[in-house]
């Protein structure tokens, strides 16, 4: 079954689910347009147009209807560069709620501060580590000083014993 679409300029047949398709795009793009006007410019009712947008729009590669870490992070940057007059825009073309992107966001801070603070516990641990080989092989060579040390005050008394002192003579 096919549906043809007719306009001044041209004609477009399209299949039954290339149309629906068509019609989630021009809802996800509608812009300042109502919902009514677009579903009556289709020649569906707006419940039919709401069940099309659920069924199709994320058939998109953009977002699926379990978006990846990655995406949601990609979309909350988005979002946040966007200005305030554009964000809701997007959030059509992705089917998303503002709620969402807020959620989204608490979610990669929280993440983003349990990494960073993970990180920081490994950077101080190693760190930690560095100082103590460090403090071993100077303990080490101090040690080894001190013995040497050690070793030349006791030779140096027994060479007193032996020889005696010089001022005696």
């Amino acid at each position: 079954m096919s549906i043809t679409i007719t306009n001044d300029e041209f004609q477009i047949n399209l299949s039954k689910v290339e149309f629906r398709q068509e019609a989630v795009k021009k809802f996800l793009n509608r812009g300042k347009k109502t919902v009514e006007t677009l579903a009556k410019e289709l020649g569906v009712t707006n419940k039919t147009l709401y069940l099309w947008v659920d069924r199709y729009a994320f058939n998109n590669d953009v977002v699926k209807r379990n978006p990846s870490t990655m995406q949601k992070l990609k979309l909350v940057i988005e979002y946040d560069a966007l200005p305030v007059d554009m964000k809701g825009k997007l959030l059509r073309e992705h089917g998303l709620y503002s709620e969402q992107i807020e959620q989204w966001r608490e979610a990669a801070m929280k993440n983003n501060l349990e990494t960073i603070t993970e990180k920081t516990l490994q950077e101080i641990l190693d760190a930690q580590k560095e100082e103590i080989k460090r403090l071993k092989l100077e303990l080490k060579r101090k040690n080894k000083a001190l013995a040497e040390a050690n070793t030349c005050i006791l030779l140096q008394k027994k060479a007193q014993e032996l020889y005696g002192d010089e001022d005696e003579e």
